[in-house]
C-alpha cells in the first residue's frame, strides 16, 4: 500500500505541476511574448538603443535605482541591526510597521509625500528645504528609500536571527557585539547574503518603478516603465513600446538570475530568539534615537495623508466632506462613474484575484520543483506595464477589460501568495495523508478535506497578500483600464492630476484602511504560526 500511495502521490503531483505551469504560461507568458514580438526585430531594437530620449531614460533608470539601493542599504542595515538588539515584542511591533510600509500602495505613498513635502505640505511650508523630498530626482530617491529601507532592515534582521544558537552563545560570551572577530566570523557571513538579496530585490522594484517617477519626478525624470506607457498610450507607437519593454526585461532577467544564485548560497537556519548582548548605555541611546527617527520618517507620510483627508487648508477647517464625496453614489463627471463604483471595482478585483491566486498557487505547490521556483521568481522580471502591454495586444476586444485587469493583479501577487501556500502545505504531516487514504479518500478529496483545512492559516495569509497587492496595484490597471473599470489607486491619480487634493487624500485614506486590514490579518496569523513553531 505504501508503494501504491507513493506512486499515486507522484503522479498527482506531476499532473498538478503541469496544470499550474500550463496555466501560468497560457495566461502570463504567452500574452507577454505576444506583446514583445515586434521587439525581436534587430533594426528596431538597435534604433531604440540609439534613440537619445530612450538612452537618457535608460541611464536615469539605472542611476536612480542604483542610488536608491545604496541609500536604502545605508539606512536599512543599521535599522536591522538595531532591531536585533531589542526585545522580541519590541522588534516584532517595529517589523510589523516596516512590513506595513513596504506593502503600502504606491499612490498612497505619493499622496503621503505630497502631504509632507509637496506644495503647501506640512513640512515644506515651514522649511523650504523639505520641498526637495516632494519632487524631482531627490523626491524619487526619498520615496524609494521609504519603500526599500524597511525591506533591507527586515532582511538583515532575518539573516541575523537565523544564526544558530551555539553561535549566539559565543557572541553573548564575547566582550561586546563590537568585537572584530564576532563581526568577521559570525555576523557578516550571515548578513551578507541577506543584504545582497534585499538589495537586488530593491533594485528590481526601483528599476520597474512607475507611480513614483510619474507623479513625483515629472517628464525630466522618466524611467523605462514610464516610457513604455508614454509610447503606447500617448504616442500610439506600440512597436517602440514593445522594444523598450524587451530591453527592460533582458536587464531585469539578468538581475533575477544573480538573485536566485545569491539566495541559493545563503546560509539557512531556523529563526531563533536573538540573545541580548551587553552594550554600553550610550550605544543603546544612539540605537533608540536612530530607530525612532527612522520610524518617524516612515510613519509621517501616512499620517500626513490621513490628516489632509480631514483638513481643508483653504478654509482652515476639519471636514468629512471629502470622504462623503469618494463614497458617494452620485455620478462624478471627473471620474465618469459614481465614486462608490470605484470602491466596488477595487473590492471585486481583489476578491477575484484571491480566488485565482489560491488556485494557481495550490497547483504549483502540490508539485513543487526547481522549475516551478525559477518560473515564479522570473515573474519579477516582467513589469506590470509590460504585462499590461501583452494582455492589451493579446486579448480580443470582445473580452471585458476587467478580465485582463484581474489577471494582471493575480500575477502581481502570485509570488507572495504562492510562498505562503507552499510553506503551509509542506507542514502537513505525511501521517495525515496516509490516514486519509486508509479511510478510502482519493487524492483530490485528501487535498480539499485534509491538506487545505490543516494549512488554512497559510491560505488566509496568501489571500491577504493577494488582496493587498490587488488593492494597491496601479501600473497595469492604469494601462488597461476604461472609465468603468477605474480602481481606488487610479482614482487617486485622477483626483491628484485635477488638483482635487482633498478627494485624493480621502481616496488614499480608504485604500490605506483596506490595506491595513489585510496586513493585520497577515501579521496576526504569521505571529501565531511563528509562536507555534517555537
Amino acid at each position: 500500500m505504501s508503494n501504491g500511495l507513493t506512486s499515486g502521490l507522484k503522479r498527482f503531483q506531476l499532473k498538478a505541476s503541469i496544470a499550474g505551469l500550463f496555466t501560468v504560461f497560457f495566461l502570463y507568458y504567452l500574452p507577454v511574448l505576444n506583446g514583445l514580438k515586434d521587439a525581436f526585430k534587430t533594426r528596431l531594437f538597435l534604433y531604440i538603443l540609439n534613440n537619445p530620449v530612450i538612452s537618457h531614460s535608460l541611464k536615469f533608470t539605472v542611476e536612480q535605482a542604483t542610488l536608491s539601493v545604496i541609500l536604502s542599504i545605508l539606512v536599512g542595515v543599521p535599522a536591522g541591526l538595531v532591531l536585533t538588539g531589542l526585545g522580541y515584542r519590541a522588534s516584532r511591533w517595529i517589523r510589523t510597521i516596516l512590513f506595513t510600509v513596504f506593502m503600502a500602495p504606491s499612490m498612497v505613498v505619493v499622496m503621503g509625500f505630497t502631504s509632507l513635502y509637496g506644495e503647501n505640505g506640512i513640512l515644506s511650508s515651514r522649511m523650504h528645504l523639505f520641498s526637495r523630498l516632494g519632487e524631482g530626482f531627490t523626491g524619487i530617491l526619498a520615496a524609494h528609500v521609504f519603500y526599500n529601507a524597511p525591506l533591507i532592515a527586515i532582511m538583515v534582521y532575518n539573516s541575523v536571527a537565523s544564526i544558530p544558537r551555539e553561535y549566539w552563545d559565543l557572541i553573548s560570551s564575547a566582550a561586546s557585539l563590537s568585537s572584530r572577530t564576532v563581526w568577521r566570523r559570525v555576523l557578516l557571513p550571515y548578513m551578507a547574503p541577506g543584504i545582497a538579496s534585499g538589495s537586488l530585490l530593491a533594485f528590481i522594484y526601483c528599476f520597474m518603478s512607475f507611480a513614483i517617477p510619474l507623479n513625483l519626478g515629472g517628464p525630466r525624470f522618466s524611467t523605462l516603465e514610464v516610457n513604455i506607457y508614454m509610447y503606447y498610450k500617448i504616442l500610439q507607437n506600440d512597436r517602440i513600446a514593445a522594444s523598450i519593454a524587451l530591453l527592460q526585461y533582458i536587464i531585469l532577467l539578468s538581475i533575477i538570475a544573480v538573485m536566485i544564485k545569491v539566495s541559493s548560497e545563503a546560509p539557512h537556519a531556523p529563526l531563533t530568539v536573538i540573545a541580548k548582548a551587553r552594550t554600553p548605555r550610550s550605544a543603546r541611546l544612539l540605537s533608540l534615537s536612530y530607530i525612532t527617527i527612522f520610524l518617524l520618517y516612515l510613519i509621517a507620510p501616512l499620517v500626513g495623508s490621513l490628516y489632509y483627508s480631514f483638513y481643508n487648508p483653504i478654509t482652515g477647517t476639519y471636514t468629512i466632506s471629502y470622504y462623503r464625496h469618494v463614497l458617494s453614489a452620485i455620478y462624478d463627471p471627473r471620474l465618469g462613474i459614481p465614486p462608490i463604483n470605484v470602491l466596488f471595482n477595487s473590492l471585486y478585483y481583489a476578491f477575484m484575484t484571491v480566488i485565482i491566486s489560491l488556485g494557481i498557487s495550490t497547483l504549483l505547490s502540490i508539485g513543487w520543483s526547481r522549475i516551478n521556483e525559477v518560473l515564479v521568481v522570473s515573474l519579477l522580471a516582467i513589469s506590470p506595464i509590460t504585462l499590461g502591454l501583452g494582455l492589451l495586444r493579446t486579448i480580443p476586444p470582445q473580452i471585458p477589460v476587467w478580465i485582463p485587469i484581474i489577471l494582471a493583479h493575480t500575477f502581481a501577487g502570485l509570488p507572495l501568495a504562492l510562498r505562503s501556500i507552499r510553506l503551509g502545505l509542506e507542514r502537513v504531516s505525511r501521517k495525515y495523508i496516509e490516514a486519509s487514504f486508509s479511510l478510502g479518500e482519493n487524492l483530490w478529496g485528501t487535498l480539499f478535506r485534509v491538506a487545505i483545512p490543516i494549512s488554512r492559516q497559510s491560505y488566509i495569509i496568501a489571500a491577504a497578500f493577494a488582496s493587498a497587492i490587488s488593492l494597491g496595484e496601479f501600473s497595469a490597471t492604469l494601462f488597461l483600464r476604461t472609465v468603468k473599470t477605474t480602481t481606488l489607486a487610479v482614482a487617486i491619480y485622477q483626483y491628484r492630476s485635477l488638483r482635487m487634493f482633498g478627494e485624493a487624500y480621502a481616496a488614499s485614506g480608504v485604500l490605506l484602511l483596506l490595506t491595513l486590514i489585510t496586513i493585520y490579518i497577515i501579521t496576526r496569523l504569521e505571529g501565531v504560526n511563528s509562536s507555534e513553531s517555537r
